[in-house]
């Protein structure tokens, strides 16, 4: 978090001292003396920033002075941001007057800088002085011989089936999966196996370090093989290696190296002599590792339990073979599936119920106990026991990981979001930094993936090229980035909730101040009112923080013309509003005055965006929802230079496009436009856009000037949606483009409401590199959607996504759709059946169906039957 946040302090000092020399015609002896600040003060951000990253990279256990020392070092850095932002509030009229502030800002900061640069130094120094050559790691004995498995059967055969057969290399078997998915459970189970341990030549052997390190693990092995030599901990690696080799040659042996997330070829070379009957099995949350030594055997990932295996692990775990009473059976359940399917959340909780319950109990002092548990479940994860394991991952990611990690957390428990959504978020909050030639956007979605095939994160749904586009959290997860974002560790950001108990919020609400981050997601009306009160009446001037303010709460909270102002006052330094719940009746002009927005997301009832949003020059995205069915947005966006995203559910008019404005190569997503505001004036500034949603009468934009869209050569995702009023209305479209009048790079086509006769689909078979469609709202009309003939179908479509549309027959063969992955069918009514063809395509490896007819429903099983007896598989949801 403090890296984050000293990149964005050197840039934002930067542009200060920048912007007002350049106000300047002579250069006078406060200008060099604050460029001379400004170095100083580089110097020592920049050394504190390369103890913290290394600081980060060699953290093991808790260190009370080193957590304090990063305390000081956080709390310093953002007292820096602090005073700077406030400047630039408070100056942004008056440039030519606050030269001198400048200065003296800079100066101020700095000198409060050298200090803690001197208690750095003393603590490496004296860190240095206390740390012994050949100082080991904790190493870890192997656990015991589990009793009980559940669920993991069919991958305890796959490993065993590698470890008894022949290969031509030694095989490195990676065991792959999320934190407590059970991984170390399975690998001890056939550790402990006999018949497996009759295999090899040697004992097998057991690592696991406390710090896994290459020249840890060597150690571990030579300590096993009673092979370790007195200066082993003064050797390297590379040494180290070699003697392991030399123990190893001609033995015929089995290693298991249990929770790791790097593998380097120093330590793989001191297996490399060994013949195809020798293994080693590795477990480990980073795909990555296991992708990078696995040559071309396949990792095995584990997944978590279904809810029925959940449920049997935590019965057996609290009961034995006694079973469960049939009285706590429906607690049982809902305790089961809070656990997500991972068998170490469930022996947290089980560990609970066996110590809580006791059959000494009435049964109803029983159920009481079980109904409280299911209520807190969050308690027992935030515990020691249920983070110790994500913290040694967490500890290790790289320091631009781990802000992005802990933000997940501002979402709500349980919630699914958008990639796209948070990718924005990590950007205004200045997460991602730039990296080459690559955009902020796509240096994003790197670290996302990272992040991914570490096992932090689930992919709940994927594009059409298998990138991530929903993800989603465990409960443990989420927890954790709770606990370590709060105040008594990282103090990253804050949930806010209201007490059950006492009705009040939690922290309270005089306490925001100290956060820079607050999320709420339950009670915003009745926070508001009382913050908005404490503000009104309060005589203390109090310090704000806040950099962001997240709320997704399901509820609307209408907010009053004079409570905006003291909203503002509060919020003066907000980088990221994401508040779609709080509703304005017009765009409030308090707004404009918090310059350092960068992402904004909130609720109109009018139907008008005001010129003076351009004075939010730092804004990035801009969501505005509307009850509107159109919105006017009167502000020139290709002149807002900073503004990426624009995204409106309203039909969205433009003012005129100044011909001579040389801007707009920013944008990149624009959704909510209308028809009449796609000039080629615009359409040509706007040349990377890469999202463009048209909502208005269609037929506008496509009488005539179908060649329009062929422009949009950096379009990959086009939203057509026709709001038309009346079936006979002018606006109606009657037919599409033709293929060589869509986006030459276009991968995604969303159709809504176009009413188009199923004849017209057939123009979208030549759309090769068209991967997703989505038809929704009677995008097509007609009781049958009959694919007939080599010359129908969409053969290059990957992803078909169908909604609301009220056909009654479909026909098509497999052959048709012959690389569909991905099938979703919503509130389809009067679809009779699924193609049974449909099972003929090898790639379909999804299909979801939700509120369609008995018949649609029994016809779907029986592609998943089909498919299953030719072999393949099929994830059918039926809702």
């Amino acid at each position: 978090m403090e890296v984050a946040a000293f990149s964005l302090l050197i840039d934002t000092l930067k542009s200060v001292v920048g912007d007002h020399i350049e106000q300047q015609q002579q250069q006078s002896r406060l200008i060099r003396d604050a460029h001379g600040h400004v170095e100083q003060l580089e110097n020592d951000i920049r050394f504190l920033r390369e103890f913290l990253e290394e600081s980060i990279k060699r953290r093991k256990k808790e260190n009370l002075i080193m957590r304090d020392l990063l305390r000081d070092v956080r709390s310093s850095i953002y007292d820096a941001e602090d005073a700077i932002e406030s400047f630039l509030v408070s100056g942004v009229r008056k440039p030519k007057s606050k030269l001198a502030e400048i200065a003296q800002l800079v100066e101020s900061i700095s000198v409060k800088a050298k200090p803690l640069r001197g208690r750095v130094e003393q603590q490496i120094n004296s860190s240095s002085h206390n740390t012994q050559d050949g100082e080991s790691a904790e190493y870890k004995p192997p656990p015991g011989n589990p009793k009980y498995v559940v669920g993991l059967e069919a991958k305890e055969q796959q490993i065993k089936d590698r470890l008894t057969q022949y290969t031509q290399h030694l095989d490195a078997i990676f065991v792959t999966g999320m934190h407590g998915v059970g991984k170390t459970t399975l690998v001890a189970k056939i550790f402990h196996d006999p018949i497996i341990r009759e295999n090899f030549t040697i004992p097998p052997i057991w690592v696991r370090v406390s710090d896994p390190t290459t020249k840890n693990i060597l150690l571990d092995i030579l300590k096993q093989l009673d092979e370790l030599p007195q200066d082993a901990s003064q050797r390297c690696a590379q040494d180290l290696s070699k003697l392991v080799a030399d123990c190893l040659e001609g033995r015929k042996f089995l290693i298991v190296i249990d929770d790791v997330w790097e593998i380097d070829n120093k330590l793989m070379t001191a297996f490399e002599r060994s013949d195809g009957y020798s293994k080693i099995l590795i477990t480990s949350n980073n795909n990555e590792t296991a992708r990078s030594v696995g040559r071309d055997n396949p990792s095995i990932e584990l997944q978590p339990l279904e809810l029925e295996e959940s449920w049997n692990l935590l019965q057996w775990l609290v009961f034995g073979e006694v079973g469960c009473p049939p009285e706590l059976e429906i607690n049982g359940n809902l305790i089961a599936e809070q656990c997500d399917g991972l068998p170490k959340t469930i022996e947290i909780v089980a560990d609970i119920l066996a110590k809580k319950d006791s059959r000494k109990y009435e049964m109803n002092e029983r159920i009481k106990i079980w109904e409280k548990v299911c209520r807190s479940m969050n308690t027992y994860f935030s515990n020691d026991q249920g983070r110790s394991n994500i913290l040694s991952s967490y500890n290790n990611l790289d320091s631009h990981l781990r802000p992005c990690f802990l933000y997940m957390g501002i979402f709500p428990q349980r919630s699914k979001f958008s990639v796209s959504k948070l990718i924005r978020m990590w950007i205004a909050e200045g997460f991602v930094r730039a990296n080459g030639s690559l955009s902020l956007e796509e240096t994003a979605h790197d670290y996302l993936k990272s992040l991914i095939n570490r096992n932090l994160v689930i992919v709940d749904d994927q594009k059409p090229d298998g990138s991530a586009k929903i993800c989603s959290m465990n409960y443990l997860m989420y927890e954790f980035c709770k606990t370590e974002a709060g105040k008594e560790r990282e103090n990253f950001f804050e949930e806010v909730k209201k007490s059950t108990s006492d009705g009040a919020f939690h922290p309270s609400i005089d306490e925001v101040e100290k956060y820079r981050r607050v999320c709420i997601h339950t009670d915003l009306s009745r926070f508001i009112s009382k913050f908005i009160s404490l503000r009104s009446h309060s005589s203390l001037r109090l310090r704000f923080r806040l950099r962001s303010f997240i709320s997704h709460s399901e509820e609307m909270c209408p907010l009053k013309k004079k409570d905006i102002s003291v909203i503002r006052a509060a919020f003066r330094l907000l980088r990221v509003l994401d508040a779609k719940p709080m509703g304005f009746t017009n765009f409030p002009g308090d707004l404009y005055r918090l310059v350092h927005l960068r992402y904004v997301t909130l609720s109109l009832k009018g139907a008008v965006l005001p010129s003076d949003i351009s004075k939010l020059r730092n804004i990035q995205t801009l969501v505005v929802h509307t009850t509107s069915p159109s919105l006017k947005i009167k502000a020139d966006i290709l002149k807002m230079t900073e503004l990426r995203h624009l995204k409106t559910n309203a039909s969205a008019t433009l003012p005129k496009t100044d011909n001579k404005c040389d801007d707009g190569e920013q944008l990149q997503t624009l959704s909510g436009i209308s028809p009449k505001s796609c000039t080629e004036i615009f359409l040509t500034k706007a040349l990377n856009l890469k999202k463009l949603g048209i909502r208005g009468k269609l037929a506008l934009l496509l009488d005539g000037r179908d060649e329009l869209l062929m422009k949009l050569r950096n379009v990959e995702k086009l939203k057509l949606l026709n709001d038309v009023t009346g079936s006979n209305s002018k606006g109606n479209l009657f037919r599409l483009p033709q293929h060589s009048q869509f986006p030459p790079n276009m991968i995604s086509l969303t159709l809504s409401a176009t009413r188009l006769g199923w004849d017209q689909i057939k123009i979208l078979r030549s759309l090769h590199k068209l991967e997703e469609l989505k038809l929704k709202d009677n995008a097509f009309v007609g009781d049958m959607w009959e694919v007939s003939g080599d010359g129908d179908g969409l053969p290059h479509l990957q992803a078909l996504h169908i909604e609301r549309l009220d056909f009654v027959q479909w026909q098509a063969s497999s052959g048709h759709f012959a690389k569909l992955r991905k099938l979703e069918l919503s509130n389809c009514k009067k679809l009779m059946a699924l193609p049974l063809e449909l099972a003929g395509i090898v790639s379909l490896k999804k299909l979801q169906l939700s509120n369609g007819t008995i018949s649609a429903k029994a016809s779907s099983e029986r592609i998943r039957d089909a498919k299953k007896n030719n072999g393949t598989t099929l994830d059918l949801h039926i809702s």
